[in-house]
């Protein structure tokens, strides 16, 4: 009950403020809290919330990850369904924003000791569709190289 209301006051809060790293974090946290919670809306939160941090805010980088490591200690002991969707959005801002790419080395690190099996089960799941597209690339480039084969041996 106490999320739903903490969740209510960061949205109000966040109207004045739309990007205010530390709102948005406190919004990701109280929204996994909630029985009602959405991981698309914490992802989001967390996303705007680092990407304000960093570009915004100026919030150095020691500072990020300390926020990143208190999250990752909140999802380990109280906050579970946070979990999830924090790793998922560190992995996607590794993948999408190579600025992030250290905060989110640094990041997985903890994926690897998190109790929950989600949260490892995401790192893996990530790792398997990498290597699923490297194997497809690999099989594009045997099957061109073989059809300019043919093509130039061709009569």
């Amino acid at each position: 009950m106490e999320a739903g209301e903490l969740r209510g006051l960061c949205i109000r809060a966040l109207e004045s403020q739309a990007d205010h790293p530390g709102l948005l974090l406190a919004r990701a946290v109280a929204e996994t809290m909630c029985s009602d919670h959405d991981h698309a809306t914490t992802r989001q939160s967390i996303a705007a919330a680092l990407g304000a941090a960093k570009h915004k805010y100026a919030i150095p980088e020691r500072e990020i990850d300390a926020a990143v490591e208190t999250l990752f200690d909140l999802s380990a002991e109280y906050a579970p369904e946070l979990g999830p969707p924090l790793t998922a959005e560190l992995l996607e801002l590794r993948q999408e924003r190579p600025e992030f790419d250290p905060l989110t080395k640094r990041a997985i690190v903890r994926v690897h000791d998190h109790p929950d099996d989600r949260v490892r089960a995401i790192l893996g799941a990530r790792r398997l569709g990498r290597l699923v597209e490297n194997i497809g690339r690999a099989h594009t480039r045997r099957a061109d190289e073989y059809t300019t084969l043919i093509s130039e041996n061709a009569f």
